[in-house]
């Protein structure tokens, strides 16, 4: 599981992804199907071989067909997004898969998001210059995942809103708690040490003597 650095790299290849493949502007139901399902071949080996970036963008891909996704669509995309460290994505995308398909794989990972993470809204004041961390980075690769995804997207656009592994946080210096079950909503403002070059000092005014002369 990418960390660290690599985490800011993915954001970023992602972000140069989007947009470049469209939906055929051809729109013969035979024709959009047939993209369909390349997308989605392509998806499951993107998926197969671990390459998160590149199965995030032929998710995305497949959604703006505007086709109805199939179950092993909605899963490989919730698949893709747990290892960018999305987990409110992935979680949005279980959700779909459900409807289709109540499996037990799909079911169990829901009760884990439901049991293990918290929805936070953060954001900073100005956007940049506050940093999240974790008191304790977790042990699990998709629990680290989500608390770097989090990390960089405050760091990148100051301000995250979505699902953070349970536990102690701090916010700029602002500590908190992430429970399940309970949504939190925090806004750090950073603090800016302003100095000012002391006024030079006037002399005094001259004093008058006794007889009123200067």
């Amino acid at each position: 599981m990418p960390t660290g650095p690599s985490i800011c790299i993915l954001l970023a290849a992602l972000s140069a992804l989007a947009g470049r493949e469209e939906a055929p502007a051809n729109s013969d139901p035979a024709v959009v199907a047939a993209e369909h399902h390349r997308l989605s071949d392509e998806l499951q080996r993107l998926v197969e071989r671990q390459i998160w970036v590149g199965a995030e963008h032929k998710f995305r891909a497949c959604e703006a067909l505007a086709v109805a996704l199939e179950f092993r669509d909605l899963l490989n995309g919730a698949y893709a997004a747990r290892g960018l460290g999305d987990a409110a994505a992935s979680y949005e995308r279980l959700r779909k898969a459900a409807v289709l398909e109540a499996s037990k794989e799909v079911v169990d990972w829901l009760w884990a998001l439901d049991t293990l993470y918290g929805k936070v809204v953060l954001s900073t004041n100005p956007p940049k210059g506050v940093e999240l961390r974790a008191e304790a980075l977790p042990f699990a690769p998709d629990q680290r995942a989500a608390v770097e995804f989090a990390a960089t997207r405050l760091r990148n656009e100051g301000r995250f809103e979505g699902l953070l592994p349970s536990g102690s946080y701090v916010l700029g210096d602002i500590p908190f708690q992430v429970v399940p079950g309970v949504a939190i909503q925090i806004e750090a403002a950073t603090k800016r040490l302003r100095t000012r070059e002391p006024r030079p000092q006037e002399p005094p005014p001259p004093t008058p003597d006794r007889n009123g002369q200067l």
